[in-house]
């Protein structure tokens, strides 16, 4: 296994590297004095807005995924009960009419 120099491995960006550099970003871009004041009513209809949006997406994203593991599952118990069905019905059958299994 080759190891990276010192100079590759400096090369390569490091997540909180990356994570501070957005942070800083942010930073100065809210100080920016050209964005608009907000006043407590539009903050709360944009939270609300927010909320609502976010918890739409997260509904969806759930719907979906449990649909996913239904059809999983139903497949699973179909093959099941393909493979476990006919010896069960054999052995019922056959202790039922108390002949010897095959």
């Amino acid at each position: 296994m080759a190891t990276d120099t010192p100079t590759e491995q400096k090369d390569i960006p490091i997540l909180h590297d990356v994570v501070a550099r957005g942070q800083s970003e942010l930073y100065e871009a809210l100080q920016a004095p050209d964005l608009p004041e907000i006043g407590e009513n539009e903050l709360a209809l944009l939270q609300t807005e927010l909320a609502s949006r976010i918890h739409q997406l997260a509904d969806g994203l759930l719907h979906r995924a449990i649909q996913e593991m239904e059809a999983v599952l139903f497949e699973k118990v179909s093959n099941a009960m393909r493979e476990q069905l006919p010896e069960l019905v054999d052995d019922i059958l056959w202790s039922h009419f108390q002949k010897p299994k095959r």
